[in-house]
């Protein structure tokens, strides 16, 4: 892999470095109360079950306002920058950056792969998923990437059936239906 030698000190860009460590930490923050979570089918039952008291409070409404998907938004932005990065300093160098980006994304995505099976919430599978498509995206007009997230967006809201919340008494009901001899 030609041209693909790890960035020297003084061309890292600081910010980019900083950004990043902070999105990890709100990303360990937003996710340390699963750790504990057996599967993704307790994730919301454990929300349920969360009691914040007094001394709580602060760090939940801290939590939900500036952590919760916040950071994991802006630690997918910086992975798009870093392949945007990565791929035009190798061709830069007169290098080709196909091989580099694919095989870097497929060690990305195995360890993935490894990682969903210690634990649910893992997003590197997702992250080395997206990066096999990313590559021959990265030449298009915002325009067209704009109009393109949005059409996905749509398509995604259309595929997805919508929850309706229980309404009074539905719930006894539901329950009742799965379990007929249950006392309520």
């Amino acid at each position: 892999m030609s041209g693909s030698t790890p960035v020297a000190q003084g061309s890292r860009i600081a910010a980019i470095d900083v950004l990043r460590g902070f999105a990890l930490l709100g990303i360990l923050g937003a996710n340390i109360t699963l750790f504990d979570v057996d599967g993704i089918g307790a994730v919301e039952q454990s929300f349920d079950d969360l009691v914040v008291g007094t001394a709580g409070a602060p760090f939940m409404a801290f939590l939900l306002v500036f952590v919760l998907n916040k950071m994991m938004a802006v630690f997918s932005m910086l992975f798009g920058a870093g392949v945007l990065l990565v791929t035009e300093r190798i061709e830069a160098r007169g290098g080709s950056a196909l091989r580099v980006h694919y095989v870097r994304n497929l060690l990305l995505l195995l360890i993935g792969l490894a990682h969903s099976a210690l634990w649910f919430g893992d997003i590197l599978l997702v992250y080395g998923t997206c990066a096999m498509v990313l590559y021959p995206l990265r030449r298009l007009p915002a325009r067209a990437l704009l109009g393109g997230g949005a059409a996905q967006q749509c398509s995604c809201a259309l595929a997805v059936p919508v929850e309706r919340p229980p309404q009074p008494g539905q719930r006894d009901h539901q329950v009742h239906q799965q379990h007929p001899g249950a006392d309520h």
